[in-house]
């Protein structure tokens, strides 16, 4: 969380998911950004970001 601090609440935001996440890992950091979020994933049986971007996306758009 201590990455999070010093963003400025309305920068846009690039998040690279490389490989499986927790998304709690990284939620509490996101959810109360006010800028754009964009999320961007690689496609891999062997790290497998597309899932924990999916879940990211999801848990960012479920509180609104």
């Amino acid at each position: 969380m201590e990455v999070f601090k010093n963003i400025p609440r309305d920068a846009p935001l690039i998040v690279a998911e490389a490989v499986w996440q927790y998304s709690h890992h990284v939620l509490a950091g996101l959810i109360s950004h006010g800028g754009p979020i964009l999320t961007i994933a690689n496609w891999s049986g062997t790290w497998p970001g597309l899932v924990g971007m999916l879940n990211l996306n999801g848990s960012l758009t479920k509180p609104g």
